[in-house]
């Protein structure tokens, strides 16, 4: 099996050229410019005041400088919805189209309810992957990446999987769910063992075998010294979400969750300093390093402000 597969990491691109920065004050210093330059020719207005916001003409300016800015960010969002490392919703279907490859449905809608329950769809960010994986999909040599796209297409209860290969001609691959705290049911493993096992994507010389994935539990227990001044209760609310959407963006197989990581997303604005438990709050926090076939889920989070002594 080769490994050809290496996914990009759209979060680390730079901003393409097209998309502009924008500057009201920028945009409004030019029109003024422009402005003065067309009455002086003309010589008309000579005593508008360009630097008092009440002058009739200023706020003529600002108004227009206002509508190119409006016009400036809808070239930038249709720009960003052309690109599939920022495109969202119905621009990311789209592009999807593209490939042949469509957003799973991950709950069906319920239209004899009331009110009607609109279908559960798959977010964007799993649904970008599949798109970039969709190239090796084309290939039946056995690449990983056509591995994971055919698995992760397989049932829309797939949330991440792993390719491993401990022999030649074997391929194990693991499977995680987006429900039942990660772990999937056996039906979901049947699926992606069904749809690897198919003639058109296995190899004939490849011997594949789906299985659920393990998880290792975790509670974190977090103290914060905040500074003098802010609210206290609002830094702490937002030290938990970030740690919160650090401790989600590592529940996939095989990734870490260092200390480094949670102090870094723990010191949010007004944090002075993070001390980090387990749930217990007497055990130091250590780095959980997870088996590819494994992924760190955290039962419990709990942020608590120290008292300024």
């Amino acid at each position: 099996m080769t490994t050809r597969f290496d996914a990009i990491d759209l979060g680390a691109l730079s901003a393409p050229d097209i998309v502009k920065t924008i500057d009201f004050e920028t945009i409004l210093a030019e029109r003024k410019a422009r402005a003065k330059a067309l009455f002086d020719a003309a010589g008309i207005l000579p005593d508008w005041d360009s630097e008092l916001e009440s002058d009739p003409v200023v706020k003529l300016l600002e108004e227009a400088a206002l509508r190119e800015v409006i016009l400036r960010q809808r070239i930038n969002d249709a720009a960003r919805a052309c690109m599939i490392a920022t495109a969202t919703g119905t621009d990311l279907d789209n592009i999807g189209a593209r490939y042949h490859v469509a957003r799973q449905v991950i709950t069906p809608a319920d239209n004899t309810a009331v009110p009607p329950v609109p279908a559960v769809m798959e977010k964007d960010e799993a649904f970008r992957i599949r798109i970039l994986l969709a190239f090796e999909a084309l290939s039946t040599a056995g690449p990983i990446g056509a591995y994971k796209y055919h698995a992760l297409s397989a049932h829309p209860d797939v949330y991440d999987v792993d390719i491993a290969s401990p022999e030649p001609g074997v391929v194990i691959v693991t499977v995680m769910s987006n429900s039942n705290n990660g772990i999937p049911t056996n039906e979901v493993v049947a699926a992606v063992d069904d749809a690897l096992n198919n003639e058109d994507v296995r190899p004939l010389t490849d011997r594949v075998s789906a299985k659920a994935a393990t998880t290792i539990n975790y509670n974190v227990r977090v103290f914060l010294q905040v500074y003098s001044g802010p609210d206290a209760e609002v830094v702490r609310k937002a030290s938990e979400t970030s740690l919160n959407a650090f401790i989600v963006s590592q529940r996939k197989l095989g990734e870490p969750v260092t200390i480094d990581g949670l102090h870094k997303a723990a010191r949010v604005d007004g944090v002075r300093k993070a001390i980090i438990y387990y749930g217990d709050g007497t055990t130091p926090f250590t780095d959980i390093e997870p088996a590819n076939d494994q992924f760190a889920f955290c039962i419990g989070l709990t942020v608590t402000v120290l008292e300024a002594k």
